[in-house]
């Protein structure tokens, strides 16, 4: 941190470089969040696809009907999607049943809607999750909506409201917010002393309070703070959370950590830059580009060389490919891939390793490589093993799970073992790849958004309920 900014700058750029990191690392999803309901009944539709000739990718549309985004969010549960425009503007669009969309109704949209947020409210990030998304406010204040069942929304109403226009969330008086990390379960922020404080679930010890007995919070509860530490950043999944500490050590709590407080994730002499989290596993990077895991290794996601089914609670150094320094790292359901500063992907775990001779491997794993391509940043799907990553040429590239044609590759296969390329609209590259459940949406350099995979709820955001096998552009319902 730098303490001479003045509180207004480091609240801004702090809550805008937190929405990019969490709209970017989609296993929490923090990865940087909005969704479905669980009670919700639908019918899947079968599609018949045929992939268009190339001077029909791109369907024109009047100017009205589009968007500047600088932001879109979603996450690997849910069925919507929303985006942030560059007036601070809030968009959401698909599943709405639960009053997610935020525009006062409870039904799904076709395109993106814009959130009913309070006058002169400016939204500078925004997270999806299951069923309720929250947002951050250029006042370094949240606001949820949607389901608030065991005190999701945060606004100390009672422990399963519901709403469907976006709720204040009731922090403690003078408390500003610089970042947020949301999940389906639980919420966490970082105020302007470093502070953190959670709210929402608190079962698997999210709450990070050291209180065992309390299942649920529908405010904003003290997490119990390392001594002499400050929080600079959190990254979360759906049952546990990670912060990043001053002293550049992770600190973790929630499912698999005891004692339902942060537990020190440190490795003597090493600083730690990012981090990754999944639900039975965690990753981050050194500032000197290793990667460091620790969680189950049942399918080899430590990435040492070792198997084993124990719950790790210290750090071990991946196998690191000779020579290679890793500058982002991305975690799937069972594994992990990282890009090399030569632009190389490395796998490991089980699922999604984009390599065409195994699915598998405990030790990063040169990915197949398309020709003459080096990638600069990766995605993934938290719930499935698949990965998007963005070339340096403005390709995407994408492998893994291919159910409804999330790979954007305009095939109808279910699964795919290397990087195919998405089958983007001509002059078309995109800046950012968020996923959604059997679906992704990429950001381009002009800010238009694109969607495809599922779309049963509305989630492409083009006026229609249909999937899509490639990128479609997002309309705006004015």
């Amino acid at each position: 941190m730098n303490e001479n900014l003045s509180k207004i700058s480091w609240l801004s750029m702090s809550i805008l470089l937190s929405g990019i990191l969490s709209a970017c690392n989609s296993g929490v999803e923090s990865n940087s969040t909005i969704p479905s309901s669980n009670s919700q009944v639908y019918q899947e539709h079968v599609q018949t696809y045929t992939l268009p000739l190339k001077n029909s990718l791109h369907v024109k549309i009047n100017d009205d009907e589009k968007i500047n985004f600088v932001n879109i969010s979603s996450s690997s549960s849910a069925k919507t999607n929303c985006g942030l425009n560059d007036h601070g503007h809030a968009y959401c669009w698909g599943n709405g049943i639960t009053g997610q969309i935020g525009n006062d109704a409870s039904k799904s949209v076709d395109l993106a809607t814009p959130v009913a947020m309070p006058d002169g409210v400016k939204v500078v990030s925004i997270f999806v999750n299951k069923e309720y998304n929250c947002a951050l406010s250029n006042h370094g204040k949240a606001w949820c909506w949607g389901t608030g069942n065991n005190g999701k929304l945060g606004n100390d109403s009672p422990i399963n409201y519901v709403s469907n226009t976006p709720q204040a969330v009731a922090m403690p008086a003078k408390s500003q917010i610089v970042t947020m990390a949301s999940s389906d379960e639980f919420s966490c922020v970082i105020d302007q002393d470093g502070d953190a404080y959670c709210w929402g679930n608190g079962k698997s010890g999210t709450l990070g309070n050291g209180d065992e007995k309390m299942k649920a919070s529908a405010k904003p509860v003290p997490v119990v703070m390392p001594d002499g530490v400050k929080f600079t950043a959190l990254f979360g999944d759906k049952n546990s959370i990670c912060a990043l500490g001053n002293d550049g050590d992770a600190y973790c709590w929630g499912q698999g950590y005891p004692n339902h407080v942060p537990q020190k994730m440190a490795v003597a002499d090493v600083k730690f830059s990012k981090i990754a989290v999944q639900s039975s596993f965690a990753c981050a990077l050194s500032e000197d580009g290793d990667a460091y895991c620790w969680g189950s290794n049942a399918n080899g996601e430590i990435g040492n060389g070792s198997h084993h089914s124990d719950w790790a609670l210290e750090p071990s150094l991946v196998t690191m490919p000779k020579g290679a320094f890793f500058t982002s790292i991305a975690t799937s359901l069972n594994s992990s891939c990282a890009i090399s500063d030569s632009g190389q992907a490395y796998c490991w775990g089980k699922g999604g390793i984009g390599n065409a001779d195994v699915n598998s491997s405990n030790i990063p794993l040169l990915v197949t490589m398309p020709h003459g391509v080096k990638f600069v940043s990766i995605s993934s799907n938290s719930n499935l093993s698949s990965f998007c990553a963005i070339a340096d040429s403005g390709k995407t590239y994408c492998w893994g799970d291919n159910t409804l044609g999330q790979n954007g590759n305009g095939k109808p296969e279910h699964y795919n073992k290397i990087p195919t390329e998405v089958v983007t609209p001509e002059g078309v590259s995109f800046k950012q790849i968020i996923s959604s459940e059997l679906g992704k949406c990429g950001l381009d350099q002009s800010g238009q958004a694109y969607c495809w995979g599922n779309g049963s709820l509305g989630q492409i955001g083009n006026g229609e309920y249909e999937n899509k096998l490639i990128p479609t552009m997002v309309k705006v319902n004015r």
